[in-house]
C-alpha cells in the first residue's frame, strides 16, 4: 500500500494531524516509538490568562473555539471522556499581582475570562489562604495521555499504527515517494516532539529545548478545580492529583530527579495544609520549546513537512494548528506567517 501521508510521532501534534487529514479523505499512517514524551506527561491545561501579568494567551479565542469543536467529537468517536471544563484559581502573591489583575479586569477583551476574587467557599479545602485567590473562567483540561492511548488503540485496530524507533538514515527517496524500510508514502510529516532537535532534516529550526518534571499523588480529598500557587495542582482521577511542573534548562536526560521531586513537594506544602500522599508516578520529559514560542509548521522540502513546537500549551494550540497544517498540505491554503518555518532558522 502507498499511503497519502506518513506521520512520524504520535504525540498530540501527530495524533491531531492524523485526525484532520483522515477527515479530509487522506490515507494516513503513524510511526511511533512509544515511551515517554512531553504530551504523555502533560497536565493538558487550556489556560486563558497566563504569566505574572495575567496576559491573555495568544489567539485564545480562536484556539478555544476549535478545541471545543474537535475534542468532544473525538470523545464521541472514541467512546472515552478526556476533555473537561475546569475552574482555575490563582493566588495573587503580592500587591503588584493584585494591581495587574485589577488592570486586566478593566479591559473589555478580558471580560469573558475574568472571575471574581474567590471566597473561601469557592476554594478547595485545606488550601493555604494567606493570599487572595482569583478565578479564571473558561479554563479547560485535556487528559492528553488518556486521549493518546484511546486514539492509538483505534489506529492499531485500523492497521494505521507502526511501533518503530525512527532511524532517519533508513529514509529514502523512491521516485516521487518516500520509502522507509519498505513502507511507502507520498508525503512525510515529522511530529517528533523534542526528538526533532536531532532530526538532520530539521537542523536549521529554532528549537530551545527544556525539561519538565511532574508527579501524580494519591489523595483522599477530591480535587475539582485547577489551582496555581507556585505550581499547578490538577484533577487527575477521583483519588489522584497531578502536580507540576519543575522546569530545568540544564539537564542530562529526561529521567526524573530528586531535585525535581523536592521542588514539587515543597511547593505542595506551601499550597496546602495537608500531608502529601504517596507519590504514584514521578515523570520527566524534554519539551519541544521554540525560541519565539510559536509552533513550527511548513514544508521542509518537496513532500516533506514538519508540525512541531506546540510546547506546554499543546492542548490549546494543537487543534487549530493541526487543522491549518492539514489544509496547507491537502489544498495549499497558507498557514499563518508567524508559525511558518520559512525565515525562522535558528
Amino acid at each position: 500500500m502507498i499511503w497519502d501521508y506518513g506521520i512520524v510521532g504520535q504525540g498530540l501534534a501527530g495524533t491531531l494531524l492524523h485526525h484532520y487529514l483522515s477527515q479530509s479523505g487522506q490515507s494516513v499512517c503513524i510511526w511511533d516509538a512509544g515511551g515517554s514524551s512531553c504530551s504523555k506527561i502533560s497536565s493538558g491545561i487550556l489556560n486563558p490568562l497566563t504569566g505574572r501579568k495575567f496576559v491573555k494567551s495568544w489567539m485564545f479565542d480562536e484556539l478555544l473555539k476549535e478545541a471545543k469543536c474537535v475534542y468532544p467529537k473525538l470523545e464521541e468517536a472514541l467512546g472515552e471522556n478526556f476533555f473537561y471544563e475546569r475552574p482555575i484559581y490563582r493566588a495573587l502573591p503580592d500587591r503588584q499581582a493584585e494591581l495587574e489583575w485589577d488592570y486586566r479586569s478593566s479591559l473589555p477583551e478580558y471580560e469573558p475570562y475574568i472571575g471574581s476574587v474567590s471566597s473561601n467557599n469557592d476554594l478547595p479545602l485545606h488550601l493555604h489562604r494567606d493570599r487572595p485567590f482569583v478565578s479564571i473562567l473558561r479554563g479547560h483540561q485535556l487528559r492528553i495521555n488518556r486521549f493518546l492511548a484511546s486514539y492509538r488503540k483505534s489506529l492499531i485496530e485500523k492497521g494505521q499504527y507502526y511501533k518503530e524507533f525512527w532511524m532517519h538514515s533508513a529514509l529514502k527517496r523512491d521516485g516521487d515517494l518516500w520509502n522507509y524500510r519498505g513502507m511507502r508514502c507520498r508525503n512525510l510529516v515529522f511530529c517528533e516532539g523534542a526528538a526533532a532537535a536531532k532530526n538532520p532534516y530539521l537542523a536549521a529550526l529554532p528549537f530551545n529545548l527544556s525539561k519538565g518534571e511532574a508527579l501524580t499523588m494519591r489523595m483522599d480529598q477530591p480535587l475539582r478545580a485547577i489551582v496555581k500557587k507556585g505550581i499547578f495542582s490538577v484533577p487527575w482521577s477521583s483519588d489522584r492529583w497531578w502536580l507540576g511542573t519543575a522546569n530545568f534548562w540544564n539537564y542530562d536526560d529526561e529521567t526524573p530527579t530528586p531535585e525535581g521531586l523536592g521542588r514539587i513537594l515543597d511547593r505542595f506544602s506551601e499550597m496546602y495544609n495537608l500531608e502529601p500522599g504517596p507519590v504514584l508516578e514521578q515523570m520527566g520529559a524534554i519539551k519541544p520549546t521554540v525560541k519565539d514560542r510559536r509552533p513550527l509548521l511548513g514544508e521542509v522540502e518537496q513532500s516533506m513537512f514538519v508540525f512541531n513546537g506546540l510546547g506546554s500549551k499543546g492542548a490549546s494550540l494543537g487543534p487549530y494548528f493541526a487543522r491549518q497544517m492539514a489544509e496547507f498540505m491537502v489544498s495549499g491554503k497558507p498557514v499563518l506567517q508567524s508559525v511558518n518555518i520559512a525565515g525562522r532558522q535558528s
